[in-house]
This record gives C-alpha cells, sequence and structure tokens, in this order.
C-alpha cells in the first residue's frame, strides 16, 4: 500500500495549535513536510515606493518562524523547511527531492495572496499533487455565515447582530498528537533569512517576542494572570504601556494565535471569574477583524483601491510628499499627531486611538491621498494585517463601510480627552516636556514670545504647525 506523503504549507498561520490542514494532515498522511516560505514580494515595495515589509514587521515574522521550527523540533522530532524566493519553485524542489502527493494549506482572503494560491495549485496540478486547502482566520468560519458571502451586510453593527444571533463558534483543534517527516530528510539552512534586528525601543507598548509560544504565554497573562481583560473597555483608548490593550495583534497577524483560541479562553473566564462589557468588547473586536477579512472576499481588488467600495468620492486627496514626510516623521507642529508618528517610526507600533487620529488628520488636514498612509502602514506596523489595515484605512477616509460617510477626528480635543495629563505626548515628543501639560496640546494658542520665554523656538526646536486647526463644516461627522 502507497504511503501518503503531505506538504503542509504554513503562511500566516506559524502556529501547531488549532491548525486545521496541519491536523487533516496528520490525520490522512503517514509523512508530513512542515514548510514556510520568505516569499519575494516581502522584499518588493509598494506603488508608492515603501518597502513592503519593513524591519519591525520582519523581525516578529522571523521570531515567529523560528519558534515555531523550534516547537517541531522539540515536540515532535520534526522540523520546519524554510525557502526563500518563489513558492512555486520551492515547492517544485521539495517535490523532486521528497514527492508528496498531497499539499494542504489555509487560504487568505486578499488579491495577491489568492492569486499566489492559484498559481501553486497550477503548478501542482502539473505534478499530481492534490491540493486541499481551508479557511481559518476568523473566528467564525465562512462556511457557518448566516448570509452569502455576496450579500455581507455593509455596516458591521449589522454584520454583528446577525453572527452573534445565528452563529456558534467551534472550539479550536487540538495540537497533533504526533508528526512524522519523511526518513533521512534533511532541511536547509535558515541562515538565509533576514537576522532579526531585536532592538526594541525603551518605550515600546509592543515589546513582545514573535511566535506561538509568546502569543500563549501573552494569552495566559492578560486574560488569567493580570486579569487584564476585566478593565479592556476602559482601557482600550489608553496609550502608554503594556496593559491598556490586549496586545493579540501582531500574533493574530501571523497566525501564531488562533481567534478561537482567544474566544475560547475568554468564555473560560467569563464562566469561572467574570463577564461584563470588557470581555464581551474583546470578541467584539475580535468580529471587526472578522468583517475586515469577509469583506475583503467581497469586494477583491476593489478593497484596494483609492475609491475604495464607494461608487463616488467627493474628496480632494493629493499626493504631495512634503506634508507626508512631515506626517510620517512626526514633525507636523500637532504634538499630539507628531507623538504617535514617533511611537510607529520607533517601535513599529500605535494604539487603535492614535491611528484613526493620524489616519484623519493626514486624508482630512493635510488632504494627503489615504493610499499613502495605508501603504506606510504596511510597511511600519509590526502587527500589519492587509484586511484591517486597508479597511481601517478606507473607514476613516471615507471610502469605507462607515455608515457616517467623511468621519472627522479633531486631533486637539482627541489630545485633550485621551491624554489629559500630556504623559503619552512628553514620551514622545520630550522636546516639550518643559510646557504646562494644560498647554501642550494647545501649543498653537500660544505667541511666540511666551514659548521662546520657556526655550522652545517654533521653527528651530520645535516644528511650525502644518495646518491651523480650525473646524471644517464641509465635514459631516466630527469626533
Amino acid at each position: 500500500m502507497t504511503r501518503v506523503r503531505s506538504l503542509v504549507w504554513f503562511r500566516n498561520d506559524l502556529r501547531i495549535h488549532d491548525h486545521k490542514p496541519l491536523y487533516q494532515a496528520v490525520l490522512h498522511s503517514e509523512e508530513i513536510i512542515p514548510f514556510y516560505c520568505w516569499e519575494d514580494r516581502f522584499l518588493s515595495t509598494t506603488s508608492f515606493g515603501f518597502q513592503r515589509t519593513g524591519r519591525f514587521r520582519s523581525d516578529f515574522i522571523i521570531q515567529s518562524i523560528l519558534d515555531l521550527k523550534k516547537s517541531l523540533q522539540q515536540h515532535y522530532s520534526a522540523d520546519l523547511w524554510v525557502a526563500n524566493g518563489s513558492v512555486v519553485e520551492a515547492l517544485g524542489s521539495i517535490h523532486q527531492q521528497y514527492p508528496f502527493q498531497k499539499l494542504y494549506y489555509f487560504e487568505e482572503p486578499a488579491p495577491e495572496e489568492h492569486q499566489l494560491e492559484q498559481s501553486v495549485e497550477q503548478a501542482m496540478a502539473l505534478l499530481g499533487v492534490e491540493c486541499i486547502s481551508y479557511w481559518g482566520s476568523t473566528l467564525c468560519s465562512k462556511e457557518d455565515l448566516p448570509f452569502n458571502l455576496l450579500h455581507i451586510p455593509e455596516t458591521f453593527t449589522k454584520f454583528r447582530k446577525e453572527i452573534e444571533e445565528n452563529c456558534s463558534f467551534a472550539a479550536p483543534l487540538p495540537p497533533p498528537l504526533k508528526i512524522k517527516v519523511p526518513d533521512n530528510w534533511i532541511v536547509p539552512e535558515t541562515s538565509k533569512l533576514p537576522i532579526p534586528t531585536d532592538q526594541t525601543a525603551v518605550h515600546s507598548a509592543y515589546p513582545f517576542v514573535g511566535g506561538e509560544t509568546y502569543a500563549l504565554i501573552r494569552l495566559q497573562d492578560y486574560i488569567w494572570d493580570t486579569q487584564s481583560i476585566k478593565e479592556y473597555k476602559e482601557t482600550r483608548n489608553q496609550l502608554l504601556g503594556t496593559q491598556y490593550s490586549t496586545k493579540f495583534s501582531a500574533y493574530l497577524s501571523v497566525g501564531a494565535i488562533s481567534p478561537r483560541k482567544i474566544y475560547e479562553e475568554i468564555k473560560e473566564f467569563e464562566a469561572k471569574v467574570v463577564a461584563n462589557e470588557s470581555t464581551y468588547w474583546v470578541i467584539f473586536e475580535l468580529l471587526w477583524r472578522d468583517y475586515f477579512k469577509f469583506l475583503t472576499v467581497k469586494y477583491y481588488s476593489k478593497f484596494f483601491k483609492a475609491e475604495g467600495i464607494k461608487k463616488s468620492v467627493d474628496c480632494n486627496w493629493e499626493i504631495n510628499w512634503e506634508k507626508f514626510d512631515r506626517w510620517k516623521n512626526g514633525t507636523t507642529g500637532n504634538p499630539f499627531i507628531d507623538a504617535n508618528m514617533r511611537e510607529l517610526k520607533y517601535t513599529g507600533f500605535m494604539s487603535n486611538r492614535g491611528r484613526q487620529n493620524v489616519a484623519s488628520f493626514l486624508c482630512k488636514d493635510l488632504q494627503v491621498h489615504w493610499l499613502m498612509g495605508a501603504e506606510y502602514f504596511e510597511s511600519m506596523l509590526l502587527d500589519y494585517d492587509v484586511c484591517s489595515n486597508y479597511g481601517n484605512w478606507a473607514y476613516i477616509a471615507g471610502v469605507g463601510v462607515d455608515p457616517r460617510g467623511y468621519r472627522y477626528f479633531n486631533t486637539f480635543s482627541q489630545a485633550q480627552q485621551y491624554d489629559r495629563h500630556a504623559l503619552y505626548t512628553k514620551t514622545w515628543v520630550p522636546e516639550l516636556k518643559v510646557l504646562e501639560e494644560s498647554d501642550i496640546h494647545e501649543i498653537y494658542r500660544m505667541s511666540p514670545e511666551t514659548l521662546e520665554s520657556k526655550g522652545i523656538k517654533l521653527g528651530v526646536d520645535y516644528p511650525e504647525y502644518i495646518v491651523k486647526p480650525q473646524k471644517n463644516k464641509s465635514l459631516k461627522y466630527h469626533v
């Protein structure tokens, strides 16, 4: 009887728990080849010339790859075959050395990833390899949706309510009991992978190491050890530290943890400790993540166009590199915006509250094209997720699923509300530490003479503001 050998293609699913392709491959095969490819496109540039995978995300991905490799070695006496370059070429090379009959993998929703899947399937068909794929990046299974995916609700609220009323979420699959690799196989060295820089900024709110091992440690810490989840709804808009939010985002983005694993832990916590608005709100955020992924399937390439999912857009965006560079470098003269952009520049992370504000500032105050911001975030964010990133930017730009349309964030009032004592701003814009906390967010109201009396000369010690604060009456909804 022929022994079945299967290859499991790891992508944005760098874990062993709740991994359906791996689980099914082990169930239906005698031998398994765990495989990952550091693709050429990771090293490419975006349409605006930004490095596709910046150093922060690159570090986190590589840490996660190496952690997966270590887990396979320690727990299964197996190993991860890591290739560089073309996925199709790498698979063909492996097949020559260790012929396999089946290829298992998780589907991805975005166009580039989907097109790669099609190329892989075509190449494998020529080799007689059966490709078996599963949907698995969301809390709610695609098959369990209470509506046709092409008729997904146009607002998140309606989507959430239909999911909550009609869906149950499957329990996460356990790790396989065993993984047997081919006899006498030799995996390539990982020396061609970029070397993680392991440089963490002193004030980073995301000092965590990538990988499933550390994702599960973080899950245990946030939910059980510190029980920080009990206050999530109250703390989620804070800006400093590691505990104000879950910090699951980067682990979810590389698939080092499953959303169903997080959900399972939350429900157990609710049963044993407390169920409140905060525990629910983490699930609420997971459903937002689901929503963007399903929207990407529905709208496909349109999801990434300037006009987004709208039929027509009344906007005056421009491609202005001078304005963009000041925004990117945190030199706009708006202290709250500058603090957030500097945190991103030096750590690869920014709070959700910060992301909304800097996006609104770029699109609405500076009138710079939203896709420039979205692509820059793609390069810089260590927790970059293609669907959430472009979905959120389109939402703020007014070309996404925001039912209120052209939403505008008054960044000065936002700063006063969420950084009342200016602790966050002083952390990332230390040249303003000499000012009173009540003055920092309203520096634009201070006269040059008053500022110079405190040792600050605009344009020298701190930039002059790039746009004057004003209420834009043409914008329909102010936050």
